[in-house]
């Protein structure tokens, strides 16, 4: 099966790994912004780029 760049998703399994280093991240640098976002190389089409928008909870 063959996806366009236009036609791809961002999975979710992606998403619950990019968020599990960014809380590795929070807890090593608390003081940091930071944004979430997960970047797809699709063969010879191009890239995407999604952002993660759920907020990561805070350690306070």
């Amino acid at each position: 099966m063959k996806t366009t760049l236009e036609e791809f998703t961002v999975r979710e399994e992606d998403t619950l790994q990019i968020r599990g280093y960014a809380e590795g991240l929070r807890h090593e640098y608390p003081e940091a912004d930071i944004r979430l976002f997960v970047i797809y190389c699709i063969g010879n089409q191009g890239l995407s780029v999604f952002e993660v928008t759920e907020q990561i909870p805070s350690l306070d």
